[in-house]
């Protein structure tokens, strides 16, 4: 079975065309129209299968704030490997995983539990992880 994922506009992509094709990430981009011709800048998409109400209204969202998810998502294996049991390590799935906004996450995984400055913690772990990008800032994601 294919999984889709809805842009902005309501198009529905498969899986398989998304910059981010055999990843978990929920939230991803496509940088090909149908016809195969690149798009001059990528669009944001969301899986149908995630738990938001109105994907397409998440993607209109993130796509406004200019948010784009990890070129790269992180591999199950990868995040299996990191040494981190502390309270945020489902948040860092949720953003280096499932290619989620840092406060979607918090609320995802933390659910009125988080403070103003668990924002910050996490940004502070992805650099310390060694997931940031190489200036040492987060990659796209977040910004």
């Amino acid at each position: 079975m294919t999984e889709f994922f809805v842009t902005r506009n309501g198009r529905r992509v498969p899986e398989h065309a998304t910059d981010q094709a055999g990843s978990e990430a929920l939230i991803r981009t496509v940088s090909r129209y149908t016809d195969g011709q690149p798009i001059d800048r990528p669009q944001l998409c969301v899986a149908l299968r995630s738990s938001f109400r109105d994907p397409r209204a998440i993607a209109e969202q993130l796509d406004r704030r200019g948010y784009l998810p990890p070129e790269r998502p992180m591999t199950r294996a990868e995040f299996d490997r990191l040494d981190y049991s502390r309270r945020f390590r489902q948040v860092l799935w949720g953003v280096l995983g499932e290619g989620l906004p840092i406060g979607f996450a918090l609320e995802r995984y933390l659910p009125g539990r988080h403070t103003r400055n668990d924002r910050e913690s996490v940004r502070r772990l992805i650099r310390q992880i060694g997931w940031a990008g190489p200036d040492g800032h987060d990659r796209p994601i977040n910004r």
